[in-house]
């Protein structure tokens, strides 16, 4: 599936998820607040969601006005280095997840 046809697919359903993810990520935290402000790996999550939204931002703001050439054309290394740090930033938030609750 060409890249511009995937995005306008898929976005949609990444501002949706997202509309669920903060809502339900509040209560969590204020559940728990006093332990997660004491615990180092929640700092590392903040930054690294910080670090990722930094990058969806630059994808967005940069990179993707140009993605309709790639349907016939060269990704350019720049989106796929934006591609690779995504996948990084989400198994990190994953992992962090995970440990915050141990």
């Amino acid at each position: 599936m060409p890249v511009p046809a995937l995005g306008q697919y898929l976005l949609p359903w990444s501002g949706k998820g997202l509309y669920l993810i903060i809502p339900s990520g509040l209560p969590l935290f204020s559940t728990n607040a006093v332990a997660l402000v004491n615990d180092p790996v929640f700092y590392i999550k903040l930054i690294i969601l910080i670090v990722g939204a930094l990058n969806a931002g630059f994808f967005h703001r940069f990179l993707a006005p140009s993605s309709p050439k790639w349907e016939h054309d060269y990704i350019p290394r720049s989106a796929r280095t934006v591609a690779l740090c995504s996948i990084v930033v989400w198994v990190i938030m994953i992992a962090c997840g995970r440990l915050l609750t141990y």
